[in-house]
């Protein structure tokens, strides 16, 4: 949408309209309203900008590996204070109390009713229970919070290679990218569904090349990069790589807001190369014996951004891949839930949740554990 042509501008110019808030520009084209943040945009006049995190407690670390995390995936705090985390590497969903104390684990391995096999994203749902994604046995299943099986949905009924990565909203519907082959390529398609797993709408659709280690074909890696999830009021908020944009469709699929920043790229370093093939090597194992990089390639510049997530108030936090002066620092742009950025912070955390007071983000140790880390949290101007 930036890259426009000089007789598509005098449309614009004459079809939208133009505001200005402070640094930013607003304009509307065909329904969407368009939010420009630039480069170093001017927050609103009066609002909060500064953002502290003191950590409270670490969840995770335990002498006694069966309570500690081996690769925290996704994670939930649930009302009664727990942290329900996937472990992928353990295979194993486990549950930790507001301190860090262990507690126990959520079903056990398998392929039969309540048992799992990998587990990869866990949910809260509106009934307050656990929707669990198991990547191997293809399908979601549900449970209490006191970790009783209540029932299981397949994924296979979608079609296509696998339904992955299922985001839920607050009246029980579901967002996932659908990944399929089509005349010689992969796609990964983001689509809606209804609560019982039907497609109500596509929302964007990606293809890349199949990765062939024996003819050298691989794939970028960072083409995996797709972000998505609902707000609190239903509308689904969806990112990819490309550009630095946040789009937001409202519950029937129209585009209705484009989040837009300028932003400073950042090269990819061997050390940062070196870095993700080793984490990547950990997981090789899950992958039937296959070396994972020799399946993808890295580009010269990282995309615009990590990725995202909405606190309780939908502001949207913007993790990129700028880093700061201390190691594994990144900054965050933080946008209000209209797309307006006011703050910008640079912390270590790779943060999660962020509810009034309190957070909850991974934080990596001095021994090279991924572990969960409970922030309290402070606003000032």
């Amino acid at each position: 949408m930036r890259k426009i042509t000089g007789i598509a501008l005098c449309l614009l110019l004459v079809l939208g309209i133009w505001g200005s808030i402070e640094a930013q520009k607003v304009k509307t084209v065909d329904g969407v309203k368009i939010i420009e943040n630039g480069k170093k945009p001017k927050p609103p006049k009066g609002v909060p900008t500064k953002f502290s995190l003191k950590v409270e407690a670490t969840i995770g670390y335990d002498d006694d590996p069966d309570k500690s995390l081996a690769e925290v995936g996704f994670f939930v705090v649930a009302d009664n204070g727990r942290i329900y985390t996937t472990d992928v590497k353990d295979r194993k969903v486990k549950v930790f109390d507001v301190d860090g104390n262990y507690v126990g684990q959520i079903g056990r391995e398998g392929q039969g009713p309540g048992e799992l096999g990998i587990p990869s994203v866990i949910q809260l749902t509106p009934d307050n229970e656990l929707m669990i994604e198991d990547a191997t046995n293809q399908r979601v299943s549900f449970f209490t919070l006191d970790g009783e099986f209540v029932k299981e949905m397949s994924l296979a009924k979608s079609g296509a290679l696998g339904l992955t990565t299922l985001m839920l909203d607050k009246k029980g519907n579901f967002a996932g990218r659908q990944i399929g082959l089509e005349e010689q390529q992969m796609y990964m398609e983001l689509k809606k569904f209804d609560q019982e797993l039907n497609p109500l709408f596509s929302i964007a659709k990606t293809e890349f090349a199949i990765p062939n280690p024996a003819a050298g074909t691989k794939m970028d890696i960072m083409e995996f990069i797709q972000v998505y999830m609902f707000d609190s009021a239903g509308n689904l908020m969806y990112g990819v790589n490309k550009d630095y944009e946040i789009q937001k469709y409202d519950a029937e699929g129209k585009l209705f807001l484009s989040i837009q920043k300028d932003y400073k790229p950042v090269k990819v370093t061997k050390e940062d190369i070196a870095e993700f093939e080793e984490r990547m090597a950990a997981f090789s194992g899950m992958a039937q014996g296959v070396n994972l990089m020799d399946l993808f390639n890295f580009p010269d510049i990282f995309p615009p951004y990590q990725g995202f997530f909405l606190d309780s108030r939908d502001n949207i936090y913007v993790r990129t891949w700028e880093k700061g002066e201390g190691e594994d620092e990144y900054w965050t742009d933080v946008f209000d839930k209209d797309g307006i950025f006011f703050a910008r912070f640079v912390h270590k955390s790779e943060l999660r949740i962020v509810d009034g007071d309190r957070a909850f983000g991974i934080e990596e140790n001095e021994d090279g554990f991924r572990l969960i880390k409970r922030y309290s949290v402070t606003w000032s101007k």
